[in-house]
């Protein structure tokens, strides 16, 4: 199943400049697990943008990326409108492209995965094949 990788800006202050609470980062992490079954926090970054009113608000900024499903990239993007509101945003970046993800379970051994010649997708017998004494080479 192919996921969307869908993105979320959360800025670290509020538009008063005071950092958000603990409380609210814990209660995102835990719904985020719950309902996706995890997430990945980018490294801060700077972001600026101006309201509708012209002002320019200046703020650092997390990215978290979760891999969800279509039909629930919707119930994504209410929790990050429940979050902005919860916050007192004005606005949040939300981003879900196409689903284009695909989640690798490597939890099998190594050997059923490996490819055969010709792009087959089943395991591949790795049993050594001998040579003839035909096609030996002469000493």
């Amino acid at each position: 199943m192919r996921l969307s990788p869908c993105r979320f800006k959360l800025p670290l202050t509020d538009n008063e400049g005071q950092p958000i609470a603990a409380q609210v980062v814990i209660e995102l992490h835990h719904t985020l697990l719950v309902a996706f079954e995890g997430f990945t926090i980018h490294p801060t970054s700077k972001g600026r943008w101006v309201s509708r009113a012209g002002q320019l608000y200046q703020e650092e900024i997390v990215v978290y990326e979760v891999a969800a499903p279509k039909q629930k990239v919707s119930i994504l993007r209410d929790v990050v409108c429940r979050l902005g509101r919860r916050l007192g945003q004005l606005a949040m970046y939300f981003d879900a492209p196409a689903p284009s993800v695909e989640i690798l379970d490597l939890s099998a051994p190594p050997e059923a995965f490996a490819v055969k010649k010709g792009g087959s997708d089943e395991p591949q017998d790795k049993t050594a094949r001998r040579r003839s004494n035909k096609n030996r080479r002469s000493r």
